[in-house]
Formats: C-alpha cells, sequence, structure tokens
C-alpha cells in the first residue's frame, strides 16, 4: 500500500472523485418527540409515523444511549438518544428520501442566479 499525503496528485484525485459538489447547509426541521414506548415492554420502540415497532441499530459500541431506528412498515428513520433500560430518552424523526430531495432542490434553486 502506497501512503499518499495531502500534496500528492493522487490524493488529490482521490478526494476528487470522493466529493460530488461542495457541502452546503440544508436548514430542515426534525420533529423531536419523548419515547413513545409499548406499555408492555420499554425497550419496543413505536414508530411516529405509524405506531409500528422501530428496529433499532447501535452505530457505536461506546456510545450504547445513541441509537438508530428504523421502521420496516412505514420506512421512516429516526435518532434515538436514550438509556434502553429507561423510560426516558428522545427520538427525532428523520426526512425522508423525498423531504431531503425537495429541500436540496430549493437550496440549488436558491443559489442558482448568486
Amino acid at each position: 500500500m502506497v501512503a499518499l499525503d495531502r500534496k500528492s496528485v493522487a490524493f488529490a484525485a482521490i478526494e476528487e472523485a470522493c466529493v460530488s459538489s461542495s457541502p452546503k447547509s440544508l436548514p430542515v426541521t426534525m420533529p423531536v418527540s419523548a419515547l413513545s414506548h409499548s406499555p408492555a415492554d420499554s425497550d419496543w420502540v413505536c414508530c411516529l409515523n405509524c405506531g409500528e415497532h422501530l428496529d433499532q441499530i447501535q452505530p457505536e459500541t461506546q456510545l450504547p444511549e445513541r441509537l438508530v431506528g428504523s421502521c420496516d412498515h412505514c420506512g421512516r428513520w429516526y435518532l434515538l438518544d436514550w438509556d434502553p433500560g429507561s423510560l426516558k430518552g428522545l427520538m427525532v424523526l428523520l426526512p425522508s428520501h423525498e423531504e431531503l430531495m425537495n429541500g436540496y432542490e430549493s437550496l440549488r434553486g436558491d443559489t442558482a442566479g448568486h
């Protein structure tokens, strides 16, 4: 393996290929709520959109209270911040694909003439 530094032509080509355009800030509204638990099981978190069970994924073992939730029924995604043994915590509903794409398109439209 060849080590690349930021000054090398090869690194610049790789960096250019990885970034399709300059990053922009997209203001989005994300609903936040106290966790919506099933009364029968405190580890069972309900989707705010359809009420079905959320699958929970722990991407970082060092941060067990930070989870990603997804609903197989309606396809919505969440950020969960809670201790699964506790009834206290928050869930943030992430924008859908359509909401993100519409927001990005409107952002591009706002900056097209500038």
